[in-house]
């Protein structure tokens, strides 16, 4: 187990993403998280979907739409607040956003990383709980976030 900080985070995630799968259960999506984090084809993420944060910017219909195009398993949360990052057999649980905001080091930051197989799962509960309260991402729910 590791304490992260600062644009670790992100850069943890991404370092480990080359040849695992990614899901993840994170409230707001940054127009710059499809360059930030290499989403794939079967990567799972959850996110603040709410008419609030879209209409904020805090999550980027335009990035959403990206992360689609890649076939990522897309979940839109009505009430959803948790960074939850599970890469592989790794968690990691904190603060980080998927924005810039979080990648760069102005922004003080928090997480714990850890292969504990125990919390993993519990992650990924986690995720798969959260999941079954969103709405699956299509083409009608693009249509309706950019408009």
């Amino acid at each position: 187990m590791q304490f992260l900080r600062d644009s670790r985070i992100l850069a943890s995630i991404a370092d480990r993403r080359p040849s695992v799968r990614l899901d993840a259960a994170v409230a707001y999506v940054g127009a710059d998280a499809p360059l930030l984090m290499p989403f794939r084809r079967g990567d799972v993420l959850v996110f603040n979907g709410s008419e609030n944060a879209l209409a904020n910017g805090a999550t980027s219909a335009d990035a959403i739409g990206a992360l689609h195009r890649r076939k990522v398993k897309l979940f839109a949360h009505q009430k959803l607040h948790a960074k939850v990052y599970v890469v592989g057999h790794v968690a990691i649980i904190g603060s980080a956003n998927l924005s810039v905001r979080a990648a760069t080091d102005g922004t003080a930051e928090a997480a714990i990383e850890t292969d504990d197989v125990s919390i993993v799962k519990e992650a990924l509960a986690f995720i798969t709980d959260v999941q079954r309260d969103a709405e699956s991402v299509d083409e009608a729910w693009l249509d309706w976030a950019t408009s």
